[in-house]
């Protein structure tokens, strides 16, 4: 998926719209509740900040970090960035001395604020959402370019 593609960004939209909006407004677009359309507007901003091309690789690591954070004893000590940060760049130790790219950071905290404010099950809900809507339009893309 392409984000600077107005196209690819359109069917993200539109679909995040269609699956996250409150039902029976009546509205000829799907509506997002204020506080879930602030969210996903981070999380957007976040993917694009990452790498406009390429932001399935923050969405998958993302998801993964989520898993050991949410399964580990210990996540209360180190914290979802801990965990984001170790799947975005597997074996690299980030310190003072040999900080993240100022992209992958600002990813990864955007992505932390987005968890911070919506709690973690509507954050896991929102992100595995977007995973599989991304999953889904690179799909359909890729059979359309073999058709």
């Amino acid at each position: 998926m392409d984000l600077y593609n107005v196209i690819d960004r359109a069917e993200l939209n539109a679909e995040v719209g269609r699956r996250f909006a409150e039902a029976g407004d009546g509205a000829r677009r799907p509506k997002l509740e204020p506080r879930l359309a602030g969210a996903w507007s981070l999380m957007e901003t976040a993917m694009r900040t990452y790498s406009p091309t390429g932001s399935e690789v923050l969405i998958r690591s993302a998801v993964k970090a989520y898993q050991h954070y949410s399964e580990s004893v210990s996540s209360k000590l180190c914290g979802y960035l801990f965990y984001l940060f170790r799947e975005i760049a597997p074996g690299k130790k980030w310190d003072d001395t040999a900080p993240p790219p100022s992209h992958v950071e600002w990813s990864a905290r955007m992505l932390e604020c987005v968890r911070a404010g919506l709690g973690d099950v509507e954050f896991c809900r929102l992100l595995e959402g977007v995973s599989d809507i991304m999953a889904e339009l690179g799909d359909e893309a890729r059979t359309a370019g073999v058709a």
